[in-house]
């Protein structure tokens, strides 16, 4: 299940690693929010580099054309996950 393997991720990063804390939130018990440490946001501002290099190189191999698809591909995933996002933080009527 997709919600175990994003718990598991979390309990990773935040034990023994320390790069994330959860937070509850005040309003909904049941919601927990996953928050970056400073030691996550160093971690993350140090591999920044490597990890644009990494793309970088790994889209050259792509042409222009290529580029563009991908380009439209994600957009398009983003705005159905922002879709879904909204929809899911909506209030119900009840």
């Amino acid at each position: 299940k997709a919600s175990q393997t994003i718990t598991g991720l979390v309990d990773r990063l935040e034990e023994p690693e320390g790069f994330v804390e959860r937070v509850f939130d005040r309003k909904d018990r049941r919601k927990t929010w996953v928050r970056l440490t400073k030691k996550g946001e160093q971690k993350l501002d140090e591999a920044f580099p490597a990890a644009s290099a990494l793309a970088e190189e790994l889209f050259s191999a792509l042409s222009g054309q290529e580029l563009g698809q991908l380009q439209a591909t994600v957009e398009k995933l983003g705005r159905a996950a922002m879709d879904r996002l909204a929809a899911a933080l909506a209030p119900r009527d009840g």
